[in-house]
């Protein structure tokens, strides 16, 4: 195996990056550093290193870099306590000359090139690598719902509510649970994406090849809310009870507590217990309140994505296509099980080079900020956590070399 055009392999996450995203191997402390970090070494002379496309950049120390907030010892660590790591922190034993915080202060960030000490009570709160000070609040959707304040120490101080959570289904067969957890299943045939556990309603995809290349995407879905049917069809008119629908997108239509409109590209399907919003080709995704007990492809919603993966008769399940098989609707469907749900479409051949150079070219958009151009999501790339702009990033990957 190796890499493709352009990437290298990082030994430290065993994946394949752009050389900006590769992390460094600090031999001294046997430590892999993150890209753009920089910290202290003695070899045997100290010097202020950095990681810079794989390699460590060095340069000797000048005890006059120090900040004005701190001082010059010759007894320094190279892992200094900061708003970060202190309640966690772990004395590597590396110690030399160089600059470190009075006693009773710790460092605000150690990957700041301007090093400011602080009091522990000074310490702000962090949150999808956002700062807020002392007294600010801010709604977490992350683990459940929590109102959350941010306290003394940099804490935060939670408190659970009610609100809504959202299961997602995508592209070529990604899905997204409501309880965040994220997967591929490429099945043929119409299943139970959500059913309540009162059974007041349940919510169907029907699966179908759209692709030269074997591609499974959502052709419809089927909306069953107290003895009505919505289809929502590609390409064609909504359904209401088999009678199609017109006029939605101009001014919502309501059928008792069901509302139908169209709010830019997307169908919106709302009713009191759920709200659908279909962008009328492969993307859907189904809101729910957070007390709601569920149960299909979109989990159990109870705040714990470890248990997702649920068969119809209840059973725990830790292959996802028997899980997904068993939420079918018709025996007479047939899914392949030795279809490869995490197939790469690019693939490692050289015939397929020039297609993942093109998939990664449009898909770099999603995780990488540019100086030279606008990129629309420069907003999004700010504020979400890098597992999840990772997330996208591969099932856009995966999308495009197919």
């Amino acid at each position: 195996c190796t890499c493709g055009v352009g990437q290298f392999y990082d030994e430290h996450s065993h994946v394949c990056r752009l050389q900006q995203e590769c992390s460094c191997y600090e031999s001294q402390s046997e430590q892999y550093i993150h890209p753009s970090h920089s910290f202290l070494v003695q070899t045997p002379i100290v010097s202020n290193c950095s990681c810079s496309n794989g390699s460590l950049q060095c340069t000797s120390f000048d005890h006059n870099q120090c900040s004005s907030t701190q001082i010059y010892s010759l007894n320094t660590t190279f892992c200094p306590r900061t708003c970060t790591n202190y309640l966690s922190h772990y004395d590597c034993g590396l110690y030399g000359p160089g600059c470190t915080c009075p006693s009773g202060k710790i460092l605000l960030d150690s990957t700041s090139h301007q090093q400011k000490c602080i009091s522990i009570e000074e310490c702000p709160c962090q949150y999808n690598r956002q700062i807020y000070i002392e007294n600010e609040t801010i709604i977490q959707n992350d683990h459940g719902c929590q109102n959350c304040t941010c306290k003394k120490g940099g804490l935060w101080s939670c408190k659970k509510f009610s609100c809504t959570k959202t299961c997602t289904i995508f592209g070529h067969s990604h899905y997204q649970t409501f309880d965040g957890l994220y997967y591929k299943f490429p099945g043929l045939c119409q299943y139970i994406l959500v059913k309540d556990i009162n059974n007041l309603f349940r919510i169907l995809t029907q699966n179908i090849q759209c692709g030269i290349n074997g591609q499974v995407c959502s052709k419809n879905i089927i909306i069953e809310y107290n003895g009505v049917t919505i289809d929502l069809i590609r390409e064609r008119p909504i359904l209401f009870n088999d009678i199609e629908l017109s006029n939605y997108q101009n001014q919502p239509i309501q059928f008792g507590r069901i509302y139908i409109y169209q709010l830019g590209i997307y169908t919106i399907i709302k009713t009191d217990d759920f709200i659908v919003k279909w962008d009328g080709q492969t993307y859907v995704d189904i809101t729910i309140q957070s007390n709601t007990e569920m149960s299909g492809l979109c989990g159990n919603n109870n705040d714990n994505f470890d248990d997702d993966f649920k068969s119809s008769n209840g059973a725990s399940q830790i292959n996802v296509f028997d899980m997904a098989q068993s939420w079918q609707t018709s025996v007479q469907c047939t899914s392949e099980k030795n279809q490869s749900l995490n197939n790469d479409p690019c693939g490692d051949s050289l015939a397929h080079a020039q297609r993942r150079i093109w998939a990664q070219h449009k898909c770099d958009l999603i995780k990488i900020k540019s100086s030279i151009f606008n990129n629309p999501f420069e907003i999004c790339i700010e504020k979400m956590e890098t597992h999840l702009i990772e997330k996208y990033y591969q099932a856009c990957l995966y999308d495009a070399c197919q």
